[in-house]
């Protein structure tokens, strides 16, 4: 979801990409380009309005109090069937919802400026993966189910393995997340701008999370010590060495195209469209 925003951020770069283009030529590109951004915004909210819905397929009060009572010691057999009750019905009731906003999306809206094609094919790619999500999430809601059936009927050996398909979920999520960013990296048209490397960041945070939750994850299956994590320790190390180097060509390109806005700015009246 972050990385749509981020994406339609671009609006910049042809700004800087036409400093030396006649007035009325800048006029027309700038209309065309605020048209389109604002059609991709538009179906980018629409997007972002069933990906809450998604997200909240596992954060809502149903799942939570079922999750916490099924890990209860201390709630008895019954109250966990009426809580595991309660959350298979709101997650039927949720699916539904869902499947009907994700049948409702619009297609990706056609644009007239070029220079934005990238990012409105990055955007279909998105829309084409929205429905394999929502089966991956329902799919780890039949595993849940069954692991809590199982441990309710007496057998709890199935418990650990559900900290295993939450930890497995949000590793998957991440790594589809930055699938997205990667789309929307590549889609800007000049590659040392500042967003470029600042979506880099995003995914680098991405990467040390998910080596973090390897890490949980093998602790959840018994293979704790730090040999097991070393190749996870090892890995994160490279990730921060090249965050690191990301911070300073970002700070760079960001100064570098500051000065160039500064400079076009200059010819351009504080009251005009283009101003």
């Amino acid at each position: 979801m972050r990385s749509i925003f981020l994406a339609l951020s671009i609006c910049l770069t042809p700004i800087a990409a036409n400093l030396t283009s006649p007035a009325y030529v800048q006029a027309q590109s700038f209309n065309e380009a605020a048209g389109d951004l604002s059609k991709l915004g538009a179906w980018s909210a629409e997007y972002n309005t069933v990906m809450v819905e998604m997200a909240e397929l596992f954060d809502n009060p149903a799942f939570n109090t079922f999750l916490e009572d099924i890990l209860d010691e201390n709630v008895s057999v019954e109250d966990s069937e009426v809580s595991l009750e309660a959350w298979r019905a709101d997650h039927k009731e949720r699916m539904r919802n869902l499947d009907k906003s994700i049948d409702n999306l619009p297609p990706i809206p056609a644009i007239k400026d070029k220079s934005l094609d990238s990012i409105r094919l990055g955007l279909v790619e998105q829309r084409k993966s929205v429905r394999t999500a929502a089966q991956d999430l329902d799919d780890m809601a039949v595993k849940l189910d069954e692991i809590a059936t199982k441990a309710l009927s007496g057998d709890p050996s199935g418990l650990d393995e559900m900290s295993v398909v939450l930890l497995e979920r949000a590793i998957s999520s991440i790594i589809n997340e930055n699938a997205t960013l990667e789309t929307s990296k590549n889609s800007l048209p000049d590659k040392t701008h500042p967003n470029y490397y600042l979506m880099g960041l995003m995914q680098d945070s991405n990467l040390f999370t998910i080596e973090e939750l390897r890490i949980l994850k093998k602790s959840n299956i018994g293979e704790i010590g730090f040999t097991a994590r070393r190749g996870n320790t090892r890995t994160m190390g490279r990730i921060l060495d090249g965050a690191d180097s990301r911070v300073k060509l970002a700070r760079s390109s960001t100064d570098k195209f500051i000065k160039r806005l500064r400079g076009y700015s200059k010819g351009l009246s504080a009251d005009s469209q283009e101003g």
